[in-house]
């Protein structure tokens, strides 16, 4: 009964929302251009290519020299080029992952352009696009299986902890600093609520949202609406034809970050406070970060090489890592590590009766549970 009001609540408050949403913000078409495609054509470019080629014209006519042509060409040329890496600068400059700005330039001088922006329907033009998604989606789903591993785990070693996690509520002001802290990016999920509509309106949601966060934290059940995935293939490698060489990409709701964030904070403080955590853990911690695992490493190599010790390293890279945990063993050494009662329930109820589905530039397959 518990379960069914919390998901009655959540059904409400995004309801209500994407009403308004819809009635403030209706939907219109328009066509958006691409990235870098047109950023460097300036206004005087433009006139530019428009005099060169009525000085090509003239040149045909005799009118003027082939070599001025030529030299007004290279000239042209030259501003172009310019005007291109300018652009292509500032693409980056503007992005907030630059990283991954960078690679897109890459990408796009590399390879292919018009292949890299075939959609899914042009590489497999045979199919439907819904049978195409459904496809997809099912095999993403059967691709990820989480193998038994229960004769190998740890977990008969691990010693219980003697105290429990509290989930305590939150307070307005909390939760507004968590909307605050959303990435301002323009992904959206399943209930295409971007995160500077989230941010703008912080002062208006705030309420409901803290109401819906406490009620979970109390009850120990996580909204089935927010437990939607939608999925976009990316390709990585190889022929396009072949689903395996696609990555699945999940989008969460932008509201589901917000709650995830809060219970993983509860979580890490929880975990710090009883030194659960060895040192050497250095993702996902504040104050730390690859650096510090790159700088424990070398110090480790440079102590062996001062003793003549004979060093070596062992790296490995595992595929589909988090799809190969097993959610019971999971589970259970959350248990043993102080996760229990209406914590653990929240965390089971999360990681259960999850559902996903694949879309491809906007348009979504058919849903199915993972």
């Amino acid at each position: 009964m518990l379960q069914m009001n919390l998901n009655r609540a959540y059904e409400y408050f995004f309801d209500t929302l994407k009403s308004r949403i819809n009635q403030i913000f209706p939907l219109k078409k328009c066509n958006l251009k691409k990235g870098l495609k047109r950023m460097w054509i300036t206004s005087g470019i433009k006139k530019s290519s428009k005099h060169k080629r009525d000085l090509y014209q003239k040149m045909l006519d005799g009118l003027v020299s082939q070599e001025f042509y030529k030299k007004y060409s290279n000239i042209l040329k030259q501003v172009v080029r310019q005007s291109k890496k300018n652009a292509e600068m500032t693409f980056i400059a503007n992005s907030e992952n630059k990283t991954k700005a960078t690679w897109t330039l890459i990408n796009k001088t590399t390879k292919n352009e018009r292949d890299k922006d075939k959609s899914l329907f042009e590489v497999f033009p045979e199919k439907s696009e819904e049978d195409l998604l459904n496809e997809m989606n099912a095999f993403f789903l059967k691709s990820a299986p989480r193998p038994d591993m229960s004769n190998k785990t740890d977990t008969e070693t691990v010693r219980p902890l003697d105290s429990s996690i509290f989930l305590g509520p939150v307070l307005e002001e909390e939760m507004l600093g968590y909307i605050r802290l959303l990435k301002n990016k323009k992904t959206v999920g399943y209930d295409e609520i971007p995160v500077d509509l989230l941010k703008t309106c912080a002062s208006i949601l705030v309420k409901p949202l803290t109401h819906i966060i406490n009620r979970i934290l109390q009850v120990g059940e996580y909204p089935q609406a927010l437990k939607q995935a939608l999925v976009k293939p990316i390709h990585k490698k190889g022929n396009k034809n072949i689903y395996d060489n696609y990555r699945p990409i999940s989008i969460l709701s932008n509201i589901n970050k917000i709650f995830e964030r809060i219970i993983f904070d509860k979580v890490l403080h929880f975990f710090e406070m009883n030194n659960i955590l060895v040192k050497q853990q250095c993702g996902f911690r504040q104050g730390k970060s690859t650096i510090n695992a790159m700088y424990q490493a070398l110090n480790s190599i440079i102590k062996s090489l001062n003793k003549n010790q004979v060093t070596a390293a062992l790296c490995l890279d595992l595929t589909k890592a988090f799809d190969s945990v097993n959610h019971n063993i999971l589970l259970e050494k959350m248990e043993k590590y102080g996760i229990r009662g209406v914590a653990l329930d929240l965390f089971r109820s999360y990681l259960t009766r999850r559902t996903q589905r694949t879309t491809e530039r906007g348009r979504n397959g058919k849903q199915g549970k993972k």
